[in-house]
């Protein structure tokens, strides 16, 4: 539940300090063909929506309100400007003091531009030096079923990412092993992709050392891993036609990244099973309304690091 009212705007969560942030209303810009369509997200009141009703009455703007969506959004409200002028919808924003940009950025794409390139991940990463860097217990993610399962006293420390929980009574910790070192992580998602990332480009760096040393023809074997590595780890199916994007329930975006999606559409992702033969059955957190252009430019670069062309290899039916 926590997730998915983060994604839809209404709070933030301080994970150091386990506090639950409510958010101030937010208008968010959804994508259109024509003029400029927004919504309403995060907290609100009747005051403040009667207030609304009144200006977009006298302004001649198109209000259009839909309830009983769904639990998790009992009612939502868009805001419809005929005209492709934003400074109407600035002007709408700051009458009712709503956040209408982050770092002068629409909220959703400021959101996602966060969001670094996962190859310079060193760089935001920190390595732990003088911290405890193991505990009792714990869960480690495991590639073939995509979750986490009991990790066992011994590990790989090339390549772990680990979850403990309960730590000082409240706190979830997470470390992240690699090439022996030990990272601390804090968001699990990020760890997630991380992993899936450095698993595939092991498996590229071991066929490129045996290439260089034994000709291409001698490394059938390292070719045959690589492969499969890249199976493994093209878990993301996009539906070009449709613009639905699922991704495995357990392996949700990195959290600005699903924020970012979430709000394109402004409604509740759904949960769906779904079963074909060319990628992973299982259950997947759909999201409705994504542009291909901002899967391409945001997840399929700076995440999944995906040559362009193999965007095409991800698009499939996906019935709801």
């Amino acid at each position: 539940m926590r997730y998915s009212l983060q994604d839809a705007g209404y709070i933030d969560y301080d994970s150091m300090n386990g506090n639950i942030i409510v958010n101030k209303s937010h208008l968010l810009i959804k994508p259109t063909d024509k003029g400029i369509v927004t919504f309403l997200s995060g907290a609100r009141d009747n005051v403040l929506i009667e207030h609304i009703i009144k200006y977009c009455e006298t302004y001649k703007i198109v209000l259009e309100i839909q309830d009983d969506i769904d639990f998790l959004h009992p009612q939502i409200i868009y805001v419809k400007f005929k005209e492709s002028n934003i400074n109407a919808v600035q002007k709408f924003a700051c009458e009712f003091d709503l956040v209408f940009k982050k770092n002068g950025l629409h909220t959703q794409f400021a959101l996602a531009s966060f969001f670094p390139d996962i190859a310079d991940w060193e760089c935001f990463i920190q390595e732990i030096k003088n911290e405890i860097k193991d505990f009792p217990g714990g869960l480690i993610f495991d590639i073939d079923e995509l979750q986490f399962k009991a990790k066992s006293e011994k590990f790989d420390e090339n390549l772990s990412f680990i979850k403990y929980s309960n730590i000082s009574g409240f706190k979830t910790v997470y470390r992240f092993w690699y090439e022996g070192k030990v990272y601390s992580i804090e968001d699990q998602q990020l760890g997630v992709y991380l992993y899936l990332y450095l698993y595939k480009m092991q498996a590229y760096k071991n066929y490129n050392k045996c290439v260089e040393e034994s000709g291409k023809q001698n490394c059938r074997k390292e070719q045959n891993s690589f492969e499969e590595a890249k199976t493994k780890t093209n878990i993301i199916l996009y539906d070009k036609k449709k613009k639905y994007l699922a991704v495995p329930i357990n392996c949700r975006l990195p959290r600005n990244l699903s924020i970012s999606v979430a709000l394109l559409n402004g409604q509740k992702p759904e949960i769906k099973h779904l079963n074909g033969k060319n990628f992973r059955k299982g259950l997947y957190i759909i999201y409705k309304n994504v542009p291909s252009l901002f899967l391409t430019n945001t997840i399929n670069l700076h995440l999944l690091k995906k040559e362009l062309q193999s965007l095409n290899e991800t698009t499939i039916n996906i019935e709801l």
